[in-house]
């Protein structure tokens, strides 16, 4: 089996220009997009936050951007998209994705949420762990199908469509600044239905 991914040691030890050939040679755009990939994957995630830690004004701890990088790496490509697709784990969407909204809001969506809210609200701990199991809880005890909070649940805290778990956002932004998005997502979503 060919080996297609290596470490720069493990390179530098196999390469030899006796072995090197023009016939054939092309740049594949596609498949260098791929290495990359399959690189930042293998990356640890205190790396990847020590590179993005210079970008942001504010001080984020080290810990947390390896947390968000842990959670986001598996969907990036480049360093950069690290911090592009998770600016939500640092600031409340600007906007929400409105064809998003429009195919998912239902008649009792607002009320769903609101349900929601109230459950999020009360509970004594806010782990990803307990948030799912309270989500699950809140589910079966008010008859209603995933599919018609949780894709809502996401675009309002996130802004997004799709991403890591949700209740691990949930946990790292904090119990206050998930009850706000909620809050100011509901606004936005009834506006734009």
């Amino acid at each position: 089996m060919l080996k297609e991914l290596f470490s720069l040691t493990e390179l530098c030890s196999s390469f030899s220009l006796e072995r090197v050939s023009k016939s054939g040679a092309k740049f594949d755009p596609d498949k260098t997009q791929w290495f990359q990939q399959q690189h930042l994957r293998n990356t640890e995630n205190v790396v990847l936050a020590k590179e993005l830690q210079p970008l942001f004004k504010e001080t984020v701890s080290i810990e947390k951007l390896a947390f968000v990088c842990g959670l986001i790496k598996e969907r990036a490509t480049f360093v950069l998209d690290i911090m592009r697709d998770g600016e939500y784990f640092f600031s409340p969407p600007k906007k929400l994705d409105e064809k998003a909204i429009k195919k998912r809001w239902k008649e009792d969506s607002k009320r769903q949420l609101e349900s929601w809210y109230n459950e999020l609200d009360v509970s004594i701990s806010f782990k990803a762990k307990d948030l799912e199991t309270l989500f699950f809880s809140f589910l079966k005890k008010n008859n209603i199908k995933m599919g018609d909070i949780l894709p809502l649940f996401r675009l309002l805290i996130t802004g997004k469509k799709s991403g890591p778990s949700m209740f691990e956002i949930a946990s790292f932004i904090g119990k206050k600044e998930c009850l706000e998005r909620i809050t100011n997502g509901i606004k936005k979503a009834t506006q734009t239905t």
